[in-house]
């Protein structure tokens, strides 16, 4: 149920809506469960140039899973217990969203926050033997929180001689917030991390295209407990990317990446480069047919790496995925209006399916 109203260029729109949870639960040989919850839950929509906001209170139900009151111990060390009392999560949910484009400044920027704060949320408790068993249980709790925000700008500037050059800059940030329990010992965990980037790219008369950026990523968690250790991380990443229509009907791109992780554990990689090429012929009428021999990963370097932090413990992990590999593809354009032009990042080294833009 709601209303809508027009404020001049601003519209309201708040609406209260009832919602219903019914979980019925059958087991073998356990009673059966039966839980009903009614909600009544606001929200609000407020819309005006440039600008949105949303807020919402929703209700989600526990996963059955962790309603179940048995366990599954099919992994022996690590057993999985059920809570059939969990009730539903409320969480208040909002978002904020800005986006501006001057066409006569050729800049635009936009913004972007949303936030979640949760009450009665499932979180698993774990009790940790001194043989190493694992034993983990569901629960509710209240004072979880989950943010997230990201910004760009970006502004366009026509040189000298049909030369274009174009910078950008951004970030993304999260921060979370939640409760661990491990052997009766409680903390609350903040988690937090910062992506920002800039690049710069150069383009004339979409013959010749350089681009340059370059993003580290900061990342800290820690706890109100000292029991628990805080960790912090920071990553880099850049990446380069040349593409160039000459002479007629053939595209060249390059693009080269390199991720740089000083913090890993002994013995994994810190650094990887990882380059991609491509050559494209373009032929039949309209340049509608499109030839392009593809190769993945030039060096060979290509590895992944991933860190996962947990409840009682830090994991390193490197693995060794597709490496270097040729590929040919022959694509056709059925399309009767031209679509976007061929080479870069818009493209993809592996996607054949746009055409070159005619200079």
């Amino acid at each position: 149920l709601g209303i809508r109203w027009k404020l001049g260029k601003v519209n309201i729109g708040p609406s209260i809506n009832l919602q219903t949870i019914d979980i019925n639960n059958r087991f073998a040989k356990n009673a059966p469960i039966d839980q009903n919850f009614n909600f009544i839950l606001p929200s609000l929509t407020i819309q005006w140039p440039a600008f949105n906001f949303n807020y919402r209170v929703y209700a989600q139900e526990p996963n059955v899973n962790d309603l179940q009151p048995v366990q599954d111990n099919t992994n022996p060390l690590f057993i999985q217990l059920g809570n059939p009392s969990l009730v539903p999560a409320i969480t208040h949910s909002l978002g904020l969203n800005f986006y501006k484009y001057d066409q006569k400044r050729l800049l635009s920027y936009n913004a972007y926050v949303s936030g979640n704060i949760s009450d009665d949320a499932v979180i698993r408790e774990r009790t940790v033997s001194p043989t190493g068993v694992q034993v983990s249980s569901p629960l509710n709790i209240d004072g979880i929180w989950s943010f997230y925000g990201n910004g760009n700008i970006r502004k366009q500037i026509k040189l000298i001689n049909s030369w274009q050059m174009s910078f950008s800059g951004g970030f993304n940030a999260n921060y979370n917030r939640s409760v661990i329990i491990v052997n009766k010992l409680r903390s609350n965990q903040e988690n937090i991390s910062l992506q920002p980037s800039a690049s710069l790219a150069f383009n004339y008369k979409d013959i010749f295209e350089v681009s340059q950026r370059y993003s580290p990523m900061w990342n800290r968690s820690k706890y109100d407990n000292p029991i628990y250790p805080g960790l912090e991380v920071i990553r880099h990443t850049a990446s380069s990317e040349v593409v160039v229509r000459l002479p007629k009907h053939w595209v060249w791109e390059s693009t080269v990446d390199y991720f740089y992780n000083p913090q890993v554990a002994p013995g994994i990689g810190k650094s990887n480069f990882r380059w991609n090429a491509a050559v494209n012929f373009l032929f039949l009428k309209d340049d509608k047919g499109q030839l392009k021999l593809s190769v993945y990963d030039l060096l060979n370097q290509n590895i992944s790496v991933s860190r996962t932090v947990r409840e009682n413990y830090i994991q390193d992990f490197q693995s060794v995925v597709l490496q270097r590999y040729f590929l040919l593809t022959f694509t056709y354009n059925i399309r009767n209006f031209a679509g976007p032009k061929v080479g870069g990042r818009q493209s993809d080294v592996f996607r054949g399916d746009v055409r070159i833009a005619k200079a």
